[in-house]
């Protein structure tokens, strides 16, 4: 307790694009624990796509807001395996990010047209969601906010039903969430838990597509199944749509 820090930050990887040293790839993110030690493990295969190139890059490990003076002492593993699907990820096309969410949330975002390649053999909608903030209602961050992405007709929808669990968090040590942590570790959130990956939202959506033409994919955020209202915290989102050959 007396060296660990005592809040619970963002904490990111990110890749610095090849073309753009100023634009940074999120390829995981994890939220740092109250005054424990944490661990984290996270499966970022489709994200692969950005280092098929090969050669020296970069990487950032963002563990918390630049004025936290707390420091950490870092391991980082990267561990690669061949499990013998029968496809690897080859391209991935940037949908859609987070922000303010509020009455205008919504209105930024226009529908995204991909071209699907004739030797696809899956095809995956690959998101991290989570909400932060402690404005009207206490949202993002204990308010269960909801995402809708629609593809060839199909809706599917990211829910967060922990919120209001008093012991969704609880649940989640199972999944790699660090227990007995200070603050108020156990309580369900809108898509994360302290001490814990944030785990990606994978959707497999192959059928919805036709190999060797567009695909269209929407996007809509919702507060309880309404549209978000004023000053209701920020959504934090990385999504992509995924082709694997």
């Amino acid at each position: 307790f007396g060296s660990c820090g005592a809040w619970d930050y963002l904490s990111h990887i990110y890749l610095q694009d090849e073309d753009d040293p100023e634009k940074k790839i999120e390829l995981a993110r994890f939220i740092t624990t109250y005054h424990r030690e944490g661990r984290y493990i996270v499966d970022v295969t489709p994200m692969m796509v950005h280092l098929l190139k090969g050669g020296k890059r970069t990487l950032r490990f963002n563990i918390s807001p630049e004025w936290n003076q707390q420091a950490y002492l870092t391991k980082m593993d990267f561990r690669f395996s061949n499990r013998k699907k029968g496809y690897v990820p080859r391209e991935a096309t940037f949908l859609f990010g987070g922000g303010n969410f509020n009455e205008t949330y919504n209105d930024k975002f226009s529908p995204i047209d991909v071209d699907i390649p004739a030797s696809a053999k899956r095809v995956e909608i690959w998101v991290v969601i989570s909400g932060h903030g402690m404005k009207t209602g206490n949202c993002a961050e204990f308010c269960r906010h909801q995402h809708e992405f629609t593809i060839g007709g199909s809706k599917y929808m990211e829910d967060h039903e922990t919120v209001g669990n008093q012991e969704g968090c609880i649940a989640e040590i199972e999944n790699g969430m660090v227990p007995n942590q200070g603050g108020t570790w156990w309580f369900g959130r809108g898509g994360w838990c302290p001490g814990q990956q944030v785990e990606p939202w994978i959707v497999d959506v192959t059928n919805d597509v036709t190999p060797g033409e567009k695909a269209t994919i929407s996007y809509k955020a919702y507060l309880n199944g309404s549209e978000p209202p004023a000053d209701s915290g920020n959504i934090v989102m990385t999504s992509y749509l995924v082709v694997h050959e």
